[in-house]
């Protein structure tokens, strides 16, 4: 709800750039732009938000705080403190991409990234990348030592950390066959995940130690991100799928919904419509009725 709100603040500005008035009644009039980039930088903000969606991202990140020297340790002690690092660096992942959302979709668009993006913006994109990487294996490490002895819940949070992992490695990409194996690999986790969202919150009798931290299931975003961004269509679908038959909402975000906008999407991408007139065209591609526009 904060973010809608955001965006029609957003909107509201642009409005009153663009026709000199300081009008703070409804927005009747449409702004002329392709929102096509709006709906596929989704999956930023909703993975981003990874279990603390209650919490409104740090908006402002100040510089030099990206990537710092030793932000991530060699090794995790609990998943706690896995979960808490990742935050730190989807946080910088959501900043980055925000300040620098410009560069980064011209970059994209015209498959020069990151060679074709300022040095300092590269430089950021590189160290990112690099922090992404010293976490999974730092990770890697506390998960084969501890996960015989994990319970359930934090077995599950484990699991959701590396589908978010794998899924902001690939934000920091350009969308490209070879990286199939890569979201094979989040809809192969996530499909195993869903099904025990439920049930190993039930099963008291395998508990072997208390949880350390308490997470949302966490599917639906990065299977989102990869039914909107995969270059192979199977793979597509197949996220669909699985996005279709999941029932558990992840806060304000469920599976079937998700599905809905991400396959009407497609099938525009597909047919090269723009997406074009504001809001209210937008929300008439998606069948959706936006009051008072």
């Amino acid at each position: 709800m904060r973010h809608l709100e955001c965006g029609a603040n957003i909107l509201l500005q642009r409005k009153e750039k663009l026709s000199g008035t300081e009008d703070t009644g409804p927005l009747s009039d449409e702004v002329d732009e392709d929102l096509t980039p709006f709906f596929s930088r989704l999956d930023i903000q909703v993975t981003s938000f990874i279990d603390d969606r209650a919490t409104l991202l740090p908006m402002i990140v100040p510089q030099g705080s990206f990537c710092l020297s030793g932000a991530v340790p060699d090794a995790f002690s609990s998943i706690d403190q896995a979960r808490s690092c990742q935050c730190k660096i989807m946080h910088q992942l959501f900043h980055y991409i925000h300040t620098y959302q410009e560069e980064f979709s011209i970059s994209q668009r015209e498959r020069t990234f990151p060679e074709g993006l300022p040095s300092n913006v590269k430089n950021m994109a590189f160290n990112l990348s690099h922090q992404l990487h010293r976490w999974s294996a730092a990770f890697d490490g506390f998960y084969a030592r501890s996960s015989p002895n994990m319970n359930p819940f934090d077995f599950r949070a484990g699991m959701v950390l590396k589908i978010h992992q794998k899924t902001a490695c690939l934000m920091l990409e350009v969308p490209h066959p070879t990286h199939d194996n890569e979201y094979a690999a989040i809809v192969f986790m996530a499909r195993q995940l869903l099904p025990t969202s439920v049930s190993s919150v039930r099963n008291t009798l395998v508990t072997q130690a208390p949880a350390s931290c308490s997470m949302d299931t966490g599917a639906v975003a990065p299977l989102y991100f990869v039914a909107m961004n995969s270059a192979n269509p199977s793979r597509r679908q197949e996220a669909l799928a699985v996005l279709r038959s999941s029932r558990r909402p992840e806060g304000v975000w469920g599976g079937m919904l998700v599905a809905k906008v991400a396959r009407r999407y497609l099938q525009l991408k597909k047919g090269r419509t723009q997406m074009e007139g504001g809001v209210p065209k937008v929300a008439e591609h998606f069948d959706f009725k936006v009051e008072g526009l």
